[in-house]
């Protein structure tokens, strides 16, 4: 060991280098196991999103503590990190990126918006307040014709709760989950894929749902490289919504100016509207 600590600095990081830096990284492969998760996806799942992802040789930092504070900042900085659903995702900012400094090495990232991203907690809320809104016709339903009862909400009842999980997505999952980049990081590069942004039956596209969730703006300016996936036409105006969000939060438009700002924010989502109605 002391004979590494005899190379120069930059010899000892193009070894560090060699072995942590793997180009994509899944949060899982960073030595946490599966199960320490307690997530509600199965072992298919995992494999299926483990599939492709080179995890890095991170023993390598339970070395020593100079190798450790040589070498981690390498790890985060070097690689793009895939960030996995939700609730995961919560973690992974939770448990390695708990502080500034360490959130500020995070230059790459690659999110995507899917009903994946819907955790246990989320349905069952979902649920609690779908129950809750149909209590009354369930436990005094109206008398119809002969002996029928008539349920009107539970008749319903799929149709209730499909259009109830797209509105938790919409205004509270994804949103929660785009809070992570938008709040905390300052990144390089930004890949967001959309492509997969649908409802739980994978029947709706909400596509505009999930450019809504990233239309607040980065707290800490927009990454160098902003790369928006599987909106087609409505690319561009994806693009204007979130760079306008990202002018907005950080007060670069004055308030002179913030009706007007307001007004193309509005004509920039009918745009959207009308391009994904296309696809």
């Amino acid at each position: 060991m002391s004979s590494l600590f005899k190379l120069p600095p930059e010899i000892r990081q193009r070894i560090y280098e060699d072995i942590l830096v793997v180009g994509k990284v899944f949060p899982y492969t960073l030595g946490e196991s599966y199960d320490e998760y307690e997530c509600d996806y199965d072992d298919e799942l995992t494999e299926r999103e483990l599939a492709g992802y080179e995890a890095p040789e991170v023993g390598l930092l339970l070395v020593c503590k100079t190798i450790h504070a040589e070498a981690e900042p390498l790890l985060y900085r070097r690689n793009t990190f895939v960030l996995p659903p939700s609730d995961l995702t919560a973690r992974f900012f939770n448990r390695s990126l708990h502080n500034d400094t360490r959130r500020g090495w995070i230059k790459s990232v690659e999110v995507s918006f899917e009903a994946s991203d819907l955790t246990r907690d989320d349905r069952e809320a979902t649920l609690d307040e779908q129950l809750e809104l149909t209590r009354d016709d369930m436990l005094f339903p109206e008398k119809g014709e002969g002996d029928a009862w008539l349920h009107p909400d539970v008749d319903n009842w799929a149709q209730n709760m499909h259009e109830s999980y797209k509105e938790c997505l919409s205004l509270v999952v994804w949103p929660r989950k785009a809070a992570f980049i938008l709040d905390h990081l300052q990144l390089r590069e930004l890949v967001v894929d959309f492509g997969a942004a649908t409802c739980i039956e994978d029947c709706c596209c909400i596509r505009k749902h999930g450019i809504q969730a990233m239309a607040a703006g980065f707290a800490k300016g927009l990454p160098e490289i902003l790369k928006l996936v599987g909106l087609y036409g409505a690319t561009v105006a994806a693009e204007g919504v979130i760079r306008l969000g990202t002018s907005m939060r950080l007060s670069r438009i004055p308030l002179c100016k913030k009706v007007e700002a307001d007004e193309e924010m509005a004509s920039l989502r009918e745009l959207i509207d009308l391009e994904l109605e296309i696809i």
